[in-house]
């Protein structure tokens, strides 16, 4: 090209790069030999694909430090050298860089093996990184041995085994959920690890053993971080026939929350479930209807949640009757405002419970317990 032939420093234009790599090849090597001292050439992951093995070396070997480390490991057969370049524990910084190009590497199995080496030592922040990328190329047959090793070996980092989980649900080996539900029994299981894999197995219910495995958590797990994560899970995320085992989960879950904060993250999560629960409302409305239930507080959220949704109606006027008919007390009170506080006209209620089969409630109930100013 008459460019180059005027200026060799004219490759380091990205448009003269991208010609040289992509269409005339032929130009590759003798414009390398001509480019600026401080220019380092990016690789896009397609252009080597173009190059015959010779022009391939010689880009190689024209790339050689950290700055270059990420267009090296587009390059085939360079593993070897981000390898040796991984190891040099006195140059932190190209070292990183080797580590973080090999997610790229053209040998993915064997670079993996590498990174979960790594991932043990001082690199280990970036060689989890490069493990989702690497991971993605290595075959499955492969690939599964090594994530399970990288959850459930020994002396293995948090952050690996947590990478390990994410990877097994998102790749989807041979007997990735073995893997992960025997990481879930290990009572042992360090607390953020136990929370990746649930995250992990509440996105496999195709696997008939995932969705009630997560009943521990409830059980035996019930932190906040797991809670919060489970009812991250949304209904749009599941096939119809795997819904009502998630709801039933929510809803165990939801009985397990004990931070006002978690309580309402349940309800909230509960609300968006609710049309999939099978096992139906009777002991919600029973507890909050009593007031000597203190379980009825618990579920209080719960039920104006269904209200909310609109899943329950008529049955509201039971609790109400038996809230107002009550011994006075300020929990039948409070339970009774809460439950009739929501949108719409509470008027009509009263209107509604007044003109049913309930109990008889006097007017004086009414006026007390159940102030009508707002």
């Amino acid at each position: 090209m008459e460019l180059l032939a005027a200026d060799a420093s004219s490759i380091a234009l990205p448009e003269v790069w991208r010609v040289v790599t992509g269409r005339r090849t032929d130009l590759l090597r003798s414009a390398l030999d001509g480019k600026p001292t401080e220019w380092v050439p990016d690789i896009a992951p397609q252009e080597p694909g173009r190059w015959t093995p010779p022009q391939a070396d010689h880009v190689r070997a024209v790339l050689a430090g950290p700055a270059t480390a990420a267009s090296l490991g587009r390059l085939p057969g360079a593993l070897d050298v981000l390898v040796s370049w991984a190891g040099r524990e006195d140059e932190p910084v190209l070292a990183e860089a080797a580590l973080e190009a090999m997610g790229a590497a053209d040998r993915p199995a064997e670079a993996l093996d590498v990174l979960l080496a790594h991932a043990r030592g001082p690199g280990s922040a970036v060689a989890v990184a490069a493990m989702a990328r690497c991971s993605a190329s290595v075959p499955p047959s492969r690939l599964g041995p090594l994530l399970a090793e990288a959850l459930t070996g020994p002396r293995i980092k948090v952050t690996v085994r947590k990478q390990a989980a994410r990877l097994l649900e998102r790749l989807r080996p041979p007997r990735a959920a073995d893997v992960l539900l025997r990481a879930w029994n290990d009572p042992g299981l360090h607390q953020d690890v136990r929370v990746a894999v649930a995250s992990a197995l509440r996105r496999m219910p195709e696997d008939p053993r995932a969705i009630p495995a997560l009943t521990d958590a409830a059980d035996l797990y019930a932190s906040e971080l797991m809670l919060r994560t489970l009812f991250q899970a949304k209904p749009s995320e599941y096939a119809p026939e795997h819904r009502p085992a998630y709801a039933a989960l929510v809803r165990r879950l939801g009985r397990a929350a004990d931070d006002p904060g978690i309580r309402f993250r349940a309800a909230k999560a509960f609300g968006a479930w609710v049309p999939w629960y099978a096992d139906g409302f009777g002991d919600i409305l029973a507890a909050v209807a009593d007031p000597a239930d203190p379980a009825g507080d618990d579920e209080l959220p719960i039920l104006r949640a269904l209200l909310w949704k609109g899943v329950v109606g008529d049955e509201v006027l039971d609790v109400l009757a038996s809230l107002l008919a009550a011994e006075p007390g300020d929990v039948a009170r409070s339970r009774a405002v809460a439950v009739a506080d929501w949108p719409g006209e509470w008027r009509s209620l009263l209107v509604g419970l007044r003109r049913s089969a309930h109990v008889e409630v006097s007017q004086a109930a009414w006026d007390i317990r159940l102030p009508v100013t707002r």
